[in-house]
């Protein structure tokens, strides 16, 4: 009996099942239409198949296989809903199942289930007995899977290894049924696996671990490696292994393009490459878009690269079963195309077990203000898939914006876990940020910054230096004597704000040593001569020099560590007495640990630019960050939110906005908004500096040009127009005082609610401002 009778079956023993499969035949058929006038050559398209109405209408399939007798069934049932990620009803289907009664591969699929949903205790007692039992794996997919899970198991790192040594003893057996061209890729992911279990405990260096000979790339290929060993300086081994897969591949393959854009910009941009050298097979592929998309500004041939496929991707969405269309939806939000993505499930009825659609919806009702609905797409998602990225990340938006308590978002995930990234474990775990970010938004500082303690970077740099290393913990009381080095961490707003302690600990320490971004190194120096500041080069993800024209970092520890620190840095670090970074600063400053002068600059302009003074007050403002990605936007503003205070007078408007686009400009010419165009903002923070002192007032959000001003004592206010911006600064909203950045002040009104749409909440903002400066100019 075929797959589509049993469901059948199964549905007409369920009078509820039926009932419901008949109105969605209606809908099915409406869909089947909407597509067929989609079609760009207007013939109607067969885009699904008769099997997939009954799977993936809004049937459950769990519901299928609780009321089926077919074990057959069963599985097939999970295994659709795994594919989907549909976890939680897959947890429950595997386990009606007779565990020890199952194949090898069916095993895996009833594990998978389990640990990606909240069942890891259970799953890990399977794998163990799937170890004592000397399983016996047939196939490289058969070692892939169970290798996958054993890594996002419970289990201890022995008891992980042991796993993977009775693999190799299997592997090895001659009574093993495994083709011998499928050996040698076996053996090099199982090693691969127990580098990666040990690595993930510890800082190992692969070299060290494996020895020169094992990257010899006449051997197997080594690729999953090159950016370990990138992170350790060993770039002349990994370039060697980039050089040996572009050459077997070809640049524009799966294997090599990736690499070369990640670790090879500057040889990309000496070739001369058109669309036409690039295989169509090659842009319908996922390697095509996603790196193209992230590669855009790097190279100028992907830009092309990603136009192409996307078109090729939309035009696969309409040929495919809802599966693929499902796992296309996620491709598309993962390179920002989510109105692209809403276009193509806006009129048609999607599956219920579909997530992508439920996901996508979310983020647009979040974006029109329907924030209740939005909560609960991404609710919906999460219940289903607790890791998944969309979802996760608009919950965090919409919460506050349905009057909800922040915290709230702390009982949501006590409830439904965080799937494999807690082990299948259920319950609050510190993991994927939701923990900080509710204690944070909530006005609990300490605890907030508390949670971030297990960064693996700083983990790493903890496990080596031990107690010298501070890792979100006090500073010594007596430090008189005593040298402190301070990693700047975060990002250059971060540094300026962080340097509000610089004064005080140059007074608590006998020698001080600070890293910093480079573009600070002249102000931080002229402002805190009894500190020694170090400047050091962050590397933007991805980016790479070769060894010879770039700085050596202080490798052996973590890639950002190595991204934060260069070797020069660690001769400083070894002779200091303790170690500690910028956050540990703060959460000294909320336990009292650090005391910083109240409403004072601290830092000091290299020089002053003289402007002609107008008898105004002047005023500068700013919107926005430059790192403009999709959810920051609902943190931000727009140039034309500002429009209200162009209309006042005595006021003398500039916009101090880095990064600043054509409409944008042109929004401040015809408004009277004064530019400054003569300097780079983005860059020369000196400049800029010499500017910002002539200024009365700074207004906007929080960004490197306002933190800069505020740490030269110009007086700021934040606007408090969003949750994120209010709640984070105010204690969650207990006072208008920022409690992060020095001489700033939290302007919102009292009675502000947030479930109200933004332009409502800007307007009441933005009433506020005129409001204290008309008392202000009075």
């Amino acid at each position: 009996m075929s797959m589509r009778e049993k469901i059948k079956n199964s549905i007409k023993r369920s009078p509820v099942l039926y009932n419901t499969l008949k109105r969605v035949r209606a809908a099915y058929n409406k869909q089947e239409n909407n597509y067929s006038k989609g079609s760009k050559d207007g013939r109607a398209e067969k885009v699904k198949k008769e099997q997939d109405l009954y799977l993936l209408s809004s049937i459950k399939i769990e519901n299928i296989a609780v009321s089926s007798n077919s074990e057959s069934l069963k599985m097939q049932c999970l295994d659709v809903l795994i594919k989907f990620r549909n976890y939680k009803s897959a947890c429950r289907v595997a386990k009606l199942f007779d565990f020890e009664k199952l194949s090898l591969s069916k095993k895996n699929l009833v594990v998978k289930a389990l640990l990606c949903s909240d069942e890891g205790v259970l799953a890990d007692s399977y794998l163990m007995s799937m170890v004592k039992d000397q399983i016996k794996p047939a196939r490289l997919g058969d070692f892939n899977k169970t290798l996958a899970c054993i890594d996002i198991s419970g289990l201890s790192e022995n008891e992980k290894l042991e796993a993977i040594e009775k693999l190799k003893f299997l592997l090895e057996d001659p009574q093993a049924d495994i083709p011998d061209d499928e050996k040698e890729a076996i053996n090099e992911l199982l090693s691969w696996s127990q580098f990666s279990i040990l690595s993930s405990a510890r800082v190992i260096d692969p070299l060290d671990y494996f020895g020169g000979d094992y990257f010899d790339t006449n051997k197997a290929n080594k690729v999953k490696y090159v950016p370990s060993l990138f992170d350790f300086g060993h770039n002349a081994i990994a370039e060697n292994i980039i050089d040996h897969v572009t050459k077997k591949h070809g640049l524009f393959s799966v294997e090599a393009y990736a690499l070369n854009l990640n670790y090879r910009v500057e040889w990309l941009q000496n070739l001369d490459v058109s669309l036409d050298d690039v295989p169509t097979n090659f842009l319908a592929t996922k390697v095509a878009l996603k790196n193209s998309f992230s590669a855009i500004n790097k190279w100028k041939i992907c830009e092309e690269i990603y136009r192409e496929s996307l078109r090729m991707h939309i035009d696969f969405y309409y040929k495919s079963d809802w599966l693929k269309k499902d796992q296309l939806l996620y491709l598309l939000t993962e390179v920002d195309e989510l109105e692209k993505a809403y276009g193509l499930i806006d009129s048609v009825v999607t599956p219920d077990m579909a997530l992508a659609p439920k996901a996508i919806r979310g983020y647009f009702y979040l974006e029109r203000g329907d924030y209740n609905s939005s909560r609960d797409c991404f609710l919906k998602v999460l219940r289903e898939n607790p890791t998944e990225a969309i979802s996760t990340t608009g919950l965090r938006f919409a919460l506050p914006r349905t009057g909800e308590h922040m915290l709230s978002l702390v009982k949501i995930r006590q409830a439904i876990g965080y799937g494999s990234k807690s082990k299948g474990r259920a319950g609050l775990q510190n993991v994927g940020g939701d923990l900080t970010i509710s204690l944070l938004m909530n006005g609990d500082y300490i605890n907030g910054l508390y949670s971030k303690r297990n960064a693996p970077h700083w983990v790493a740099l903890k496990k080596h230096y031990s107690e010298k290393f501070l890792n979100y913990q006090p500073l010594p009381s007596d430090l008189k004597d005593k040298k402190i080095f301070v990693i700047g961490d975060e990002g250059v707003g971060d540094e300026l704000r962080t340097a509000q302690f610089y004064n005080i600990l140059s007074t608590m320490c006998d020698k001080v040593v600070v890293s910093c971004d480079p573009r600070l190194i002249n102000l931080f120096t002229h402002s805190f001569e009894k500190i020694k500041f170090m400047p050091v080069t962050r590397y933007r993800k991805g980016v790479r020099e070769k060894t010879d024209n770039r700085e050596k970092r202080m490798f052996g520890f973590d890639k950002k560590v190595a991204d934060y620190l260069d070797e020069k840095c660690h001769a400083e670090i070894e002779s200091s007495t303790c170690i500690t970074f910028g956050q540990n600063l703060f959460f000294n400053k909320f336990i009292g640990s650090l005391k910083p002068e109240i409403n004072k600059g601290y830092l000091k302009p290299t020089y002053r630019r003289q402007l002609p003074r107008k008898d105004k007050l002047r005023v500068g403002i700013l919107w926005r960050s430059h790192y403009f990605i999709r959810w920051r936007k609902f943190m931000y503003l727009k140039a034309e939110d500002f429009a209200p205070l162009t209309k006042l007078n005595g006021v003398e408007l500039w916009s101090i906005q880095h990064a600043i686009n054509d409409d944008e400009k042109e929004f401040c010419q015809n408004n009277s908004i004064n530019l400054i165009e003569d300097i780079d903002m983005f860059n020369d923070f000196e400049g800029l500096a010499s500017y910002l002192v002539n200024f009365d007032l700074l207004i906007g959000v929080s960004s490197a040009p306002i933190e800069l001003g505020a740490a030269l004592g110009v007086p700021v206010w934040m606007l408090g127009f969003s949750p994120e911006n209010y709640y984070l600064r105010t204690a969650s909203g207990t006072c208008e005082k920022d409690q992060l950045t020095m001489n700033s002040t939290v302007v919102a009104p009292e009675w502000i609610d947030f479930s109200a749409s933004r332009d409502e909440c800007c307007a009441l903002v933005f009433e506020e401002v005129l409001r204290r400066l008309d008392s202000y100019l009075k």
